[in-house]
């Protein structure tokens, strides 16, 4: 550039010194407009110089009388430089696409969210000029004594450490924080905000003795409670917009927040909480590890993907109320308090709308690894590896249906005294999960669900040998080790539409410990359908209803061996029920290994069976249980003797007796022809 600028100015006449220092000041202008005066200054020093031969002092270039006057010139140094302090300041039409958090720094800050502030600050100032792309810290540790404001910026990324992660913490002194960076009531509107970069650090001092418990408080084992500094970060980013319900005067409008690249250890409250955030909210390369829950409500779609979470002292995350178009994939989650996943409702307001929730491995949940329970709607949840659920926490050690169980689905039903009516769980697909030692029981639906499909899961050893209590769970246990449990409900009317199909259920344990594999312990009968589930390995025989519609066929017309089999343990009874719309009309069973019996329910709908004829097995032999009664003809009427061969009977009305064939003609009950 020194030498394109030196060629240019050699083509103006040497001789002329107005037109050498219109030259130069044309120049400084321009480049006083593009850079900073260091710029200039340290460009000046080569092409400002006079042109070769020009045998002026270059302090002399402009008549002394012109020099800083008002009206006049610049003044230049000894080295025909202009003076900074005489160049045009025009940092307040350009704003700078980065801030450097450090050049906002003062000598006497008592702690570094000042320098933050101001950078934000400074950002928000330059929004007017087109706004600034990043505010960058490049410190390895921020010691915060207070929470610093975001809300006011648009398109601008907060990052730390380039290559690496800035930690955040809490200064000597400062108390708890409620968080590092928030918007909040009072902030202004902020939209398209990214962080990144960050290591917050909550102030957890006995995270190595916890070892491998989650802890949350004191409990069965108080040495597991977690521990914190009097100074320390409660969360790292809080962010409540205005898309709470009933908010708009109190929350400012935010819209897009992207949380990536950011780790936090420690927090005694929830890592991260954002609320009310309108269009995208996405947390993804985010590590969270031995703090509460991250948290999501009332925001337009949520998208959390690949991301850690290890020891949470509540869910692994929390995808709850008010959320619309939920999106939680590829996560893993281990060793959580409650839930890994929680796509639910929360104190009686229902759960999110639209949801997908796959390719997510669950380690080890105190309580359960997919909560959909207060009435979440539109959802799938597929692919995801549960591995591990224990019987609760010391918290929730309830002999309850619902602790220790691989998937719970469900709505919320009212009680005494509350002002919100039913929330359904509505419209949800379950398929193809892989849940594997859940100490309760493999997948629960419970009641106001209706339009829930479980198909094609497989569930490997649910159930435990003791409850929550320490007793032993027996075969008889209906809530307890079971495989796929529909229960609660006082009526019909709490439930809808509820499909299990093609689940495998497998106990391989050389004492198994499951129950059922698929049972219906309440009102749910009349609504759900249990079809082509697979078991092994169960204690108790399955109460499964299979429908195939109205023909069935066994068999083709090239079998050469067609049969129809029914199989159960020694003893147990096995049936064909004909029945109609309003009950049922006729049973034909096995009665005991030694006899099959043909009945009738004589109420249609009523449970009572009324026996008609048994077969002997071993005896080959009918007995009847009822009168027989015979077919009747008169005398003129009847069939020839020969025709119904010997033995058959028939009633003759007018001799008033039965008669007997031998064969050839009708004998009366001593043998003569009549």
């Amino acid at each position: 550039m020194d030498r394109e600028i030196g060629i240019k100015y050699q083509l103006v006449s040497q001789s002329d010194p107005g037109i050498k220092r219109r030259g130069l000041l044309r120049f400084g202008s321009l480049m006083s407009a593009l850079t900073s005066a260091t710029a200039i200054s340290a460009f000046g020093a080569t092409s400002a110089q006079a042109a070769p031969g020009d045998k002026t002092p270059p302090n002399t270039y402009v008549p002394v009388a012109e020099k800083g006057s008002p009206a006049g010139v610049a003044t230049l140094d000894a080295n025909a430089q202009i003076l900074p302090t005489q160049l045009p300041d025009l940092s307040a039409k350009y704003a700078p696409a980065q801030i450097l958090v450090e050049s906002h720094a003062l000598s006497g800050d008592a702690s570094d969210d000042l320098a933050w502030a101001r950078a934000i600050g400074a950002a928000r100032a330059a929004s007017a000029l087109g706004g600034v792309s990043q505010i960058v810290g490049s410190k390895e540790c921020y010691e915060f004594a207070s929470p610093v404001d975001i809300g006011g910026l648009a398109g601008v990324t907060i990052r730390g450490r380039q290559g690496g992660r800035s930690t955040v913490k809490a200064k000597a002194g400062a108390g708890v924080l409620e968080s590092a960076f928030r918007i909040t009531n009072g902030s202004g509107d902020a939209s398209d905000i990214t962080i990144e970069n960050f290591l917050f650090d909550g102030g957890l001092t006995n995270g190595a003795a916890l070892g491998t418990s989650p802890a949350r408080v004191t409990g069965k084992d108080p040495s597991a409670t977690r521990v914190f500094a009097t100074d320390r970060l409660a969360s790292a980013i809080k962010v409540r917009g205005d898309n709470v319900p009933n908010s708009a005067s109190t929350y400012p409008s935010v819209g897009n927040v992207t949380i990536r690249r950011v780790k936090v250890y420690g927090m005694e409250s929830l890592p991260v909480l954002i609320s009310g955030v309108r269009g995208h909210t996405v947390v993804t390369e985010y590590v969270a590890e031995r703090s509460l829950d991250t948290g999501f409500t009332h925001n337009e779609s949520v998208t959390f993907m690949n991301n850690r979470v290890y020891y949470s002292a509540d869910n692994g995350v929390s995808l709850s109320r008010g959320n619309k178009n939920v999106i939680c994939v590829g996560n893993t989650f281990s060793d959580s308090w409650f839930y890994g996943v929680f796509i639910s409702g929360f104190d009686k307001n229902a759960g999110p709308v639209g949801f997908v929730c796959t390719g997510n491995d669950i380690l080890r949940s105190y309580e359960g690894g997919i909560g959909l329970f207060i009435g979440p709607t539109n959802g799938v949840v597929t692919g995801n590896t549960i591995d591990t659920v224990y019987r609760g926490t010391e918290q929730h050690d309830a002999n309850s249906r619902a602790i220790g169980v691989g998937i719970r689905v469900g709505g919320y039903v009212p009680v005494a005294g509350d002002t919100v009516g039913p929330l359904w769980c509505r419209n949800v697909l379950i398929s193809g999960n892989e849940i594997i030692d859940a100490a309760r029981g493999g997948i629960l639906v419970t009641s106001r669900s209706t339009n829930i499909d479980v198909v094609q899961n497989v569930i490997t050893r649910p159930g435990s040998t003791t409850d929550s209590t320490g007793a032993t769970v027996g075969p008889e246990a209906e809530n307890q080790n079971f495989g796929i449990l529909l229960s609660g409900g006082d009526s019909a009317a709490d439930w809808g539409e509820i499909r299990v199909k093609m689940n495998t259920i497998v106990d391989d344990r050389d004492v198994p410990l499951t129950n059922r594999g698929t049972f219906i312990t309440s009102s749910a009968t009349s609504k759900a359908l249990l079809q082509f589930n697979v078991w092994s390995g169960t204690r108790v025989q399955n109460d499964e209803k299979s429908d195939i519609g109205p023909r069935a066929v066994v068999g083709d017309a090239l079998s050469s061996d067609t049969r129809f089999e029914m199989v159960s343990a020694n003893g147990a009874l096995k049936s064909v029920i004909y029945r109609v719309a309003s009950g049922s009309l006729f049973r034909i069973a096995t009665t005991s290994d030694s006899s099959l019996e043909v009945g009738t329910y004589q109420t249609i709908g009523s449970s009572t069976v009324t026996a008609a004829m048994q077969v002997n097995r071993a005896l080959s032999q009918v007995r009847f249980m009822t009168a027989p009664r015979l077919p009747s003809y008169t005398t003129a009427t009847r069939p020839k003797a020969a025709t119904v061969t010997a033995g058959a009977q028939i009633y003759d009305s007018t001799l008033g007796y039965a008669v007997t064939s031998n064969g050839a003609d009708w004998v009366n009950g001593i043998g003569t022809v009549v």
